[in-house]
């Protein structure tokens, strides 16, 4: 499932000043207590407020779905359990929403400590050194098969087995 970002604008229909910001602060606690599945962080992001009057809110919420379409349905559900008997101060018939999908964070670069760490896994003696062709000297890799090129790089290889069994 991905996961995508649903932001929903929405402006103040029916309430004006103290009564406004107290039905904002109640929409934010219900934000803050909702648990529904597949929802993730919600919140009451921001506040417009012109000449002292609270005009609209943007609630910002996580949702995890297997596409945008569902993902909207489900935020659309959450929001309207979260407005609970203030729906009607909210016009939620003109309200904005923006669904976009969150990509995942790019891993992070090897650090030159990691690269020095798995050069030194690889210099310890062991059966996966013992088959690596550059390190028996064997020069060609054919549909995977290791083919030693050579009686003497077939003796090194022969030897390099045994020492790794014995070792075991």
């Amino acid at each position: 499932m991905a996961r995508y970002k649903v932001t929903f604008d929405m402006p103040v229909r029916l309430a004006a000043g103290d009564r406004a910001m107290a039905i904002a602060g109640r929409l934010d606690e219900a934000l803050q207590n909702l648990s529904a599945r597949g929802i993730a962080d919600p919140e009451l992001a921001t506040h417009r407020i012109r000449r002292t009057r609270l005009r609209s809110v943007t609630v910002t919420m996580t949702v995890r779905a297997p596409d945008a379409a569902q993902a909207l349905a489900l935020a659309f559900d959450a929001l309207r359990s979260a407005l609970g008997p203030d729906r009607r101060a909210w016009d939620v018939p003109g309200t904005g929403v923006t669904v976009a999908p969150v990509t995942p964070p790019a891993p992070p670069r090897p650090t030159v400590a990691d690269l020095r760490a798995t050069r030194a896994r690889a210099a310890r003696p062991g059966l996966a050194r013992a088959l690596n062709p550059l390190v028996c000297g064997l020069d060609s890799v054919n549909d995977g098969l290791v083919i030693p090129v050579g009686r003497q790089a077939l003796d090194q290889f022969e030897q390099r087995i045994v020492q790794v069994a014995v070792a075991a």
